[in-house]
């Protein structure tokens, strides 16, 4: 017969057993639970420390309450602390308070910022688009108004106040600087103005003459110690009918006759202050710097601006042989030269170089403006002599030919 205490004995035993196996899964599984929420809740705080940092670290709409509160709690720059010590110090369910309520001031401050950096926004567009509206105004600068103008858009869009703020600044900074510009030019307009018409406007002090085709203004003479001649520029008697003796820009204005036109000498010059320093451009490529501290009512109108007519009575046994019309005569009494209409056969002019189109200008260093003045010119000389010619090409080009003379 079995032994019935030995029975219940083994059904005690195998009760604990059971009792302590699920007592040990009750605590492996309770501890897991308990390390589990250990972690999340590490993650949770360190996720909170993160956010903290990124809301308020560097943020220029931190200043007062929780959020400066929240901003002393971090480590600044320098600060070796780390996120774990930072947990330890920290109280973390006051930590999530302060970042809530952080949150909340700075959504506040950011929409209050909007607001009033979009309405300045909107008040500096207003003034850049009437400076837009000035002739004056820089094509860079309304490149820059458009660009600055749209990034701001761009930020009002995504809240995003800080960015706001900066191309805010961008903008009436912008408007300020192109304002005092703008103020500059038309100061400066009006004081260029008011010389031209007092003639307080510079000169270089040299007698000039327009070449034909728009080829450019030539230094027949200068002043002693005018600006032009301190300049080293050189006149055709200095280096004789060439390029370097030609002036076709002053700084960036185009220069093709002396006073007639858009692109004359005296226009460039009534657009530059007296006494500045300018860069004369020459036909042959080269260029001089000179100091324009003379005016145009300094000049000595009566020998520097007045052609000398050539020598001789006219009265000539010589056959130059040219048929032309003056160029002054259609246009102005600074245009030096006589255009060749036909060349007759057998004459002077029949065996050289010159044909018609071609723009005489002087004649052995005399300035020749009519067919009358070639006979004054050749009226000094005998059959065989030979002159030379100085003259214009219808390309624009400057020529020398030598003419030999022959009698009626």
């Amino acid at each position: 017969m079995p032994n019935r205490s030995n029975s219940q004995k083994s059904s005690k035993n195998a009760l604990m057993t059971w009792g302590i196996s699920a007592l040990i899964v009750i605590v492996v599984v309770a501890g897991g639970f308990v390390f589990y929420q250990h972690q999340q809740t590490k993650k949770a705080f360190a996720s909170d420390i993160a956010q903290a940092r990124k809301l308020v670290l560097y943020n220029p709409l931190v200043k007062t309450g929780a959020a400066q509160k929240l901003q002393d709690e971090l480590p600044g720059t320098g600060d070796k602390t780390t996120d774990a010590q930072l947990e330890k110090r920290l109280n973390r369910k006051q930590f999530e308070r302060l970042l809530k309520q952080a949150k909340t001031q700075l959504a506040k401050t950011n929409q209050s910022e909007l607001d009033k950096q979009n309405k300045l926004a909107g008040q500096t567009e207003k003034k850049l688009d009437g400076l837009k509206n000035k002739s004056s105004f820089p094509a860079t600068s309304k490149k820059d108004a458009d660009s600055l103008t749209q990034l701001s858009q761009t930020y009002y869009q995504q809240k995003d106040a800080v960015g706001l703020n900066v191309s805010v600044a961008g903008l009436q900074s912008l408007a300020g600087q192109t304002a005092t510009l703008i103020q500059k030019k038309t100061a400066k307009a009006n004081a260029l103005a008011k010389a031209a018409t007092s003639g307080n406007y510079p000169s270089i002090g040299a007698l000039r003459g327009d070449l034909p085709y728009g080829a450019g203004v030539i230094l027949i003479d200068e002043m002693d110690d005018g600006p032009a001649a301190k300049a080293g520029l050189s006149t055709v008697d200095d280096g004789g009918w060439d390029d370097s003796n030609v002036i076709v820009g002053i700084d960036q204005y185009p220069v093709k006759s002396s006073v007639i036109g858009n692109d004359s000498m005296d226009n460039a010059m009534k657009q530059i202050e007296l006494g500045s320093e300018a860069t004369v451009k020459m036909k042959d490529g080269s260029t001089h710097r000179i100091k324009l501290n003379l005016s145009h009512n300094d000049v000595n109108t009566g020998d520097m601006q007045d052609f000398k007519n050539p020598s001789g009575d006219g009265d000539t046994d010589i056959d130059f042989g040219v048929k032309g019309y003056s160029i002054r005569t259609h246009n102005n009494d600074k245009e030096i030269g006589m255009v060749i209409t036909s060349i007759e056969d057998d004459s002077s002019a029949s065996d050289s170089d010159l044909k018609p189109g071609d723009v005489i200008c002087r004649i052995d260093d005399e300035t020749v403006g009519t067919e009358h003045s070639i006979d004054q010119i050749t009226s000094d000389y005998s059959d065989g002599d030979s002159v030379t010619v100085d003259y214009v090409t219808k390309s624009g080009h400057l020529k020398s030919t030598d003419v030999s003379l022959v009698e009626y």
